[in-house]
């Protein structure tokens, strides 16, 4: 009977009790990134504030900035899930952390005393691939609670299930390419003019007004996109080459 009841207690042991504590050594992480949200914020006072915003400069330094800083990112994440009681059961925080060359995700989630946090530091880019002019995101690390290098064995087993023609497939709808290989997504920019070409034929008034302005700018090769300047995401137009008077005073 004693050996009855050690081979049992053993037995709970390796098959739940140290499941059990490996997943809360390694696991659970009540950690949270620090981010100060305004409960003013709204979306449609944030899009007129960045359009008034990017007109600042237009006359010192002759060009129209627009500028979407790590606070704006997180409070539309926010603003996404504070009134949604069936996400907040689950999703503690959903925040950006904009370093010098990077862009951390930060996901941390609960269900009922377990708590853990997701972290996914990516890097965006324009470059080429192959022949072509693109956007680039690159994973550069995952991690879930105390788990720092999980991107050499997720991207292992990616690898082994799933193929790039798979995954594009899911993506095909917003013209997103995976190249596993080198853990990224990468978007044509010839694609991205396609889908703001569309947003121009379906939309109307104001949308149609600044959908064709992007374009229009993108054709005379006067944007430029900073991904980190200052915790933030800056799209500059170059105004200076439509200031020029022709005629003499």
């Amino acid at each position: 009977m004693k050996k009855f009841f050690r081979g049992l207690i053993i037995t709970l042991v390796v098959l739940i009790i140290l499941p059990i504590a490996l997943i809360f050594i390694f696991l659970f992480d009540t950690g949270k990134m620090k981010v100060t949200y305004d409960d003013n914020f709204t979306m449609d006072k944030w899009s007129q504030a960045l359009v008034v915003d990017s007109l600042d400069h237009t006359v010192d330094q002759k060009k129209a900035s627009f500028v979407v800083s790590e606070a704006d990112i997180n409070n539309i994440l926010y603003s996404g899930i504070k009134n949604n009681t069936q996400i907040q059961k689950y999703l503690a925080q959903c925040a950006i952390d904009i370093q010098e060359d990077a862009y951390t995700l930060g996901v941390s989630g609960k269900f009922f005393f377990f708590e853990t946090r997701a972290k996914l530091a990516t890097k965006l880019s324009k470059g080429k691939v192959g022949d072509k002019d693109a956007f680039i995101l690159s994973v550069d690390k995952m991690s879930v609670g105390r788990l720092t290098q999980l991107k050499p064995i997720v991207m292992f087993f990616l690898n082994q299930f799933l193929t790039n023609e798979t995954l594009d497939a899911l993506t095909a709808n917003l013209k997103l390419h995976t190249d596993l290989q080198n853990s990224r997504l990468y978007i044509y920019t010839e694609d991205l003019r396609e889908m703001i070409n569309q947003g121009i034929n379906g939309g109307a008034g104001t949308s149609e007004f600044y959908f064709s302005f992007i374009n229009n700018f993108l054709d005379l090769n006067l944007v430029n996109i900073d991904f980190y300047g200052g915790d933030s995401l800056s799209v500059d137009i170059n105004l200076e080459p439509l200031t020029g008077n022709d005629y003499d005073a």
